[in-house]
């Protein structure tokens, strides 16, 4: 028996570990939102989490009615260990960097995050009795302290709460949520690319003749170079199959960026396949029957969602992997009929080449002590490295 745990007069939650306990609870609020609200993206992550990360399920009751639920995962964070300083010329360049390893190093928690570290996107909570997005958070906000402090009297050391990626338009004083009725403290990161597909367009031709002429030019010209270059979508048994090439291409990518909250777990995309079947597609390239790079997607209602991805480094300069991945899910989500893909947040420049147009986001923090909680959503927003680009407009 599940212990029931009181936040107020009418709201009440329970919480779950195992997603498989609740389906139909959690199925009668989500039933119509984003397939990462569905038990089988959730059980993917469940039964292959990255490094360090646990996910937890909150059904949320008003006056002892199902009206909601929350979307939790516990994570430990180290900024030293998560953000990478590049090495720059130039003292002052030098000194900023081991002034910012230093002050990472000092930073380190246990933390509850409302959403998924995995995704670019708002996947926390949902209520069916409300619309008003200030409601929504307050109330969040309201049944996740509740939780910290379950959570803390059950042997936690929970200090800190993060909710993720709230696009422009759902920013907290947009909604008039000032500072005194919420301890959160807001910061910007990476804009998530987002291209818009029109729907005269009914295949990749059709697409690449809405360019201007360079545009066009410099992507026929990435094309050609995808000669030798065979590209094979995988089913379950062929990621089991190539499940170690995949994962050496993955590392590529990951052991070299700026900013990383996690490893996946190994057998993640296998997970997902076996779960979400042909919503999840992976692609992979194979050149002289050797792996060089893949992609992943999921189809999310009307969006494409680009998921992870891996190359050889040597090969995408040869062979521009990258970029034409890209253009592949161009063609694929136009041959379905998406009205959009959802590139996320890194490469900005490279997709904005292709026409996805960034969507500002915001991320909220709050710390449990008051004088860290003052400063620390700044700290993190100053050591949170940024990609300096160009927004590109390729169409005609």
């Amino acid at each position: 028996m599940h212990e029931k745990i009181i936040v107020d007069d009418e709201i009440s939650f329970v919480e779950y570990a195992h997603i498989d306990e609740i389906i139909a609870e959690w199925n009668l609020i989500t039933k119509d939102l984003s397939v990462f609200y569905s038990p089988d993206f959730l059980r993917s992550v469940e039964n292959a989490p990255p490094s360090g990360l646990e996910n937890r399920y909150l059904l949320i009751y008003k006056n002892d009615v199902h009206i909601g639920v929350v979307n939790c995962q516990l994570t430990s964070f180290n900024a030293r260990e998560s953000i990478k300083f590049k090495d720059q010329p130039g003292f002052v360049n030098r000194s900023g960097n081991a002034i910012k390893r230093g002050v990472s190093s000092l930073i380190k928690f246990e933390g509850l995050v409302c959403g998924s570290v995995l995704l670019t996107g708002m996947y926390a909570y949902h209520f069916v009795d409300i619309n008003d997005h200030k409601e929504q958070f307050l109330r969040a906000e309201q049944i996740v302290e509740k939780y910290r402090l379950h959570l803390n009297e059950h042997g936690k050391n929970i200090k800190v709460i993060f909710l993720k990626d709230y696009y422009a338009d759902k920013q907290l004083e947009k909604h008039n949520i000032s500072v005194k009725e919420t301890r959160y403290k807001e910061f910007s990161v990476q804009p998530n690319m987002i291209l818009h597909l029109k729907p005269e367009w009914k295949c990749y031709e059709d697409y690449l003749a809405a360019f201007q002429s360079k545009y066009r030019v410099r992507a026929k010209r990435a094309r050609k170079k995808m000669e030798g270059i065979e590209c094979v979508e995988l089913d379950y048994a062929g990621i089991i199959k190539h499940n170690a090439e995949i994962f050496k291409l993955y590392h590529n990518i990951v052991d070299n960026i700026n900013f990383n909250l996690f490893l996946l777990d190994e057998h993640y995309f296998a997970e997902l396949k076996k779960n979400l079947k042909n919503k999840f597609r992976l692609f992979a390239y194979f050149k002289n029957e050797k792996m060089v790079a893949f992609y992943t997607c999921i189809d999310n209602l009307t969006e494409m969602n680009a998921h992870f991805l891996g190359y050889d480094p040597d090969e995408n300069r040869e062979h521009q992997l990258y970029l034409n991945s890209l253009y592949d899910m161009v063609a694929l989500s136009v041959e379905y009929n998406f009205e959009t893909i959802n590139y996320s947040r890194t490469a900005m420049e490279i997709k904005s080449s292709m026409g996805a147009e960034p969507y500002d986001m915001y991320c909220y923090l709050t710390h449990q002590n008051f004088f860290i909680n003052e400063i620390v959503a700044k700290i993190v927003g100053a050591l949170n490295p940024t990609e300096e680009w160009v927004q590109r407009k390729p169409f005609k």
